[in-house]
């Protein structure tokens, strides 16, 4: 029985499992009379009867119903469930449990209610990881980086720090471009080389329309490689040829390469030059490398297909948890730490002089510990010290935990139903502390820091 990382990106959901990837399958779902169709046979609809097929239920993850043209009657968690029910009935064989590395976008109501549809089908979810920093290798040579996705109906730009951890700082989007936004801006172009050059016009019918969309993967394949290639296809007896080139698409794709770019360019560095993360997929697009290493300050590392999956198996020490009570992990080790979580034992060497805590950072204001107890809760009761927490977070307990500093060390006391979780490690009854320990409550989750102010 091994471990499954799923990366959730709808272009293609990837599925690894022993550092193999297993299976990929894009975000389509097809609405016919009988239950949806789903991944690549749903996209292989998506011409041919677009009015019966849907792309944005990953994107648009919630209970709101279809539109009326599609099935109103239907969902978009009902498209993800179908489509999470076809990929764990081919990968459940073998499996123990299973990570998902999970967009940046996605609020907590997302997230609660994808581990909710994960739970309707038995699916065993041990863990629950940002996508982009998991798909951070501690290889990167800066201090931070910028990861930047592909979605089928966006972009996504992930700012992430390496050291001393691989944390998200910040995200950023872009509806205005997305693969499905480029994919009819090529086809079109392609089409109009068509017609020019052989009056044929693909886009003149759905079944010619999807036959080109069909063969648009091989055409950007085939250019990785090669400065030109052709593309055939056929209508009735004939077949058609047309040779696009490198240029021909990244020329087409000119305005929504801009806005991928206007992503980076906020975050550039005057001084030390950039790393910037990017996907498989995104380095494939015709051209675009080109425009990015134009910008200058940008060091760029492509990462490998499914890298978000892979880095989830990679890191699972740091990423697994008690199914039934996940937050979702926007850190894990970085290039100065270990795989391992730290302990309040391995905080120090032996002999070092390792500074007491004295405070809890919240929220960026450092709160005072001392020979009280210092309470985390929902709701504290008259006279009690301590924070009162307003988060929407599932999971949190009236008087949740308390932190009390005695013969000189902090002490961290669970009182909750839920559990208390520091370093990704639940407390079993009380623990030691240490400065930098951080410490996690309810799900998705509000985080404190233990700092020492001297």
């Amino acid at each position: 029985m091994s471990l499954l990382a799923i990366e959730l990106n709808d272009c293609g959901l990837v599925a690894v499992q022993d550092a193999e990837l297993v299976l990929e399958s894009p975000g389509y779902a097809f609405l016919g009379e009988r239950e949806p169709a789903v991944g690549l046979d749903a996209a292989r609809q998506a011409y041919l009867a677009p009015s019966q097929v849907s792309s944005r239920f990953w994107d648009e993850l919630s209970t709101t119903p279809l539109p009326a043209t599609l099935d109103k009657r239907r969902t978009h968690a009902d498209l993800v469930y179908a489509h999470m029910q076809s990929i764990w009935d081919e990968v459940k064989a073998g499996c123990r449990g299973v990570v998902l590395a999970v967009p940046s976008f996605y609020n907590r109501a997302q997230l609660e209610l994808l581990l909710g549809i994960s739970q309707a089908m038995d699916m065993p979810v041990v863990g629950l990881v940002d996508l982009a920093v998991a798909a951070t290798p501690t290889s990167a040579g800066s201090p931070t980086a910028l990861h930047l996705d592909l979605y089928l109906h966006r972009a996504a730009l992930t700012r992430v720090t390496l050291v001393p951890e691989i944390a998200r700082t910040a995200s950023h989007v872009s509806r205005e471009v997305g693969m499905v936004a480029l994919e009819n801006t090529w086809a079109t172009a392609v089409a109009r080389r068509f017609v020019r050059e052989t009056r044929f016009d693909p886009q003149h019918s759905g079944r010619t329309e999807q036959a080109l969309h069909d063969e648009l993967p091989a055409l950007l394949k085939a250019l990785q490689t090669n400065a030109a290639a052709t593309l055939s296809l056929s209508y009735g007896t004939r077949t058609f040829d047309v040779t696009m080139t490198r240029n021909d698409l990244a020329d087409a794709a000119a305005t929504l390469y801009r806005h991928l770019i206007s992503l980076i360019t906020p975050h550039l560095d005057q001084r030390d030059p950039v790393e910037l993360l990017l996907s498989a997929r995104l380095a494939a697009l015709p051209g675009l490398s080109e425009k990015l290493a134009a910008l200058g300050g940008l060091e760029v590392q492509i990462l490998p297909s499914g890298a978000g999956a892979r880095g989830a198996l990679e890191r699972r020490e740091a990423i697994l948890q008690t199914p039934g009570s996940l937050a979702l992990v926007t850190r894990l080790p970085g290039v100065a730490t270990t795989s391992t979580p730290p302990t309040a034992s391995q905080s120090a060497m032996p002999g070092a002089e390792a500074p007491a805590p004295t405070h809890i950072l919240y929220r960026g204001v450092a709160h005072p510990l001392g020979a009280e107890p210092f309470v985390l809760g929902r709701e504290l009761a008259p006279g009690m010290i301590g924070l009162q927490i307003t988060s929407e977070s599932a999971g949190i307990s009236r008087n949740h935990c308390s932190l009390v500093i005695r013969d000189g060390r902090l002490l961290l006391e669970d009182h909750s139903t839920y559990g208390t979780y520091v370093n990704g490690e639940r407390v079993q009854g009380a623990q030691a502390l240490a400065v930098k320990d951080r410490i996690r409550l309810g799900t998705p989750g509000e985080e404190f820091q233990v700092i020492a102010l001297l």
